[in-house]
């Protein structure tokens, strides 16, 4: 899957993305979910 791809799936732009990647913003909680799901993975995955 590709940064864009996820990024739509996220409904957030490329650049927010690279931020979370990057840790230069936090990642919400709803967004931890959001991955979880995609990736078919506990939200504990990312902790």
């Amino acid at each position: 899957m590709s940064g864009k791809d996820l990024s739509i799936l996220l409904g957030i732009s490329q650049q927010h993305q690279s931020r979370y990647e990057n840790g230069e913003v936090n990642i919400h909680v709803d967004t931890i979910y959001q991955l979880a799901q995609i990736f078919n993975v506990s939200p504990t995955y990312f902790y």
